[in-house]
């Protein structure tokens, strides 16, 4: 498979710790959001629900999966 977009010598074969952070900073800020989610509205200003799941949400982990699943060797 040759194409412009990938190339047939391998590269970056190692594991990326920045895709790995960010998971792990996707998951801790889902679980922060739905569990102040649960406790009401007045406990969690609205910004800051709106940052969290904008930014650290399922959209970008499933990113980030997508991404790390793609350029897996094994």
């Amino acid at each position: 498979m040759n194409s412009r977009y990938f190339s047939d010598e391998k590269v970056n074969t190692g594991r990326q710790p920045e895709l790995d952070l960010l998971k792990a900073l996707c998951v801790v800020g889902m679980i922060f959001v739905h569990v102040f989610l649960d406790l009401g509205d007045h406990v969690m200003p609205g910004v800051v629900d709106d940052y969290l799941t904008e930014f650290f949400g399922a959209a970008t982990f499933m990113i980030c999966m997508g991404i790390g699943m793609r350029y897996m060797h094994r």
